[in-house]
């Protein structure tokens, strides 16, 4: 299970960037859909502090939330090293669950974050929002050096 963000999808109005972003599951599972268009740096950063609150250990469960739709990932710990993801649509409709080891799934996440912030890099696209996403990325960093989590 990964988040998968096509950077050749991306676009900015005014300050806001879009882009496909959505979960998927080998062989064929995508969530919300595969090539939902959302903000994603918008919620790279609601994602981030999500990531951030279960490492420090200030939540137990959080969400992964989409701007668009009714679409929610309920995000958790269920035992050392593994994260448990339900995944929810509608009227709190579970359309899956899955376990995933933890320092895979944030490997790949930071991997998918690393990726658009070159992108926009190259771009030269720059506001308070990449500004907050490259201090949250740099911050998840830090926070899996000082415990030791090994995402290589």
């Amino acid at each position: 299970m990964r988040i998968k963000i096509d950077t050749t999808s991306i676009t900015k109005d005014g300050d806001k960037i879009f882009g496909e972003i959505y979960f998927k599951d080998y062989p064929s599972f995508y969530f919300p859909s595969k090539d939902w268009n959302d903000f994603l740096v918008v919620i790279l950063n609601w994602w981030c502090d999500t990531i951030i609150r279960l490492l420090r250990n200030e939540s137990i469960q959080d969400d992964f939330s989409f701007m668009d739709g009714p679409f929610n990932v309920k995000v958790g710990h269920i035992k050392e090293g593994m994260l448990n993801l339900t995944f929810l649509s509608g009227d709190e409709t579970v359309v899956k669950t899955s376990e995933v080891p933890m320092n895979d799934f944030l490997n790949a996440y930071l991997s998918e974050i690393n990726g658009l912030l070159r992108w926009v890099a190259k771009k030269n696209w720059q506001n308070q929002e990449i500004e907050t996403l490259e201090s949250n990325y740099r911050k998840i960093q830090t926070l899996l050096k000082t415990l030791r989590i090994d995402i290589s």
